[in-house]
């Protein structure tokens, strides 16, 4: 009997909120690791957040840039006037007995 009063003398002289706090400490000096030092922490999962946001963004660009040019490549596959409309401005090509006037205007 004398051992069990003993052991709760020792438990009851020590203040109940330390045996609360011990735990509540352990538990946020985790979350404070967990967080902000370990490798992956807040900071760089918000980094690679950001470049993952910029990567869609620059993905849904080329995506426009890729259907803009292959609804040109149809365009010159399929239309006789397009193809030559492009060739006779960009390359200066002409007809036959054709005059072509090329002015320079900046």
């Amino acid at each position: 009997m004398k051992k069990k009063d003993n052991q709760q003398n020792k438990s009851e002289s020590l203040p109940r909120s330390i045996w609360f706090n011990v735990p509540l400490l352990i538990l946020v000096v985790s979350f404070v690791v967990i967080l902000f030092v370990q490798e992956n922490n807040i900071f760089v999962i918000q980094q690679h957040n950001n470049q993952i946001r910029e990567l869609k963004q620059e993905i849904a660009r080329v995506n426009d840039s890729t259907e803009y040019y292959l609804r040109k490549t149809r365009e010159l596959n399929t239309s006789r006037e397009e193809l030559e409309r492009i060739s006779r401005e960009q390359y200066r090509m002409k007809k036959e007995k054709e005059d072509v006037f090329i002015t320079d205007i900046e």
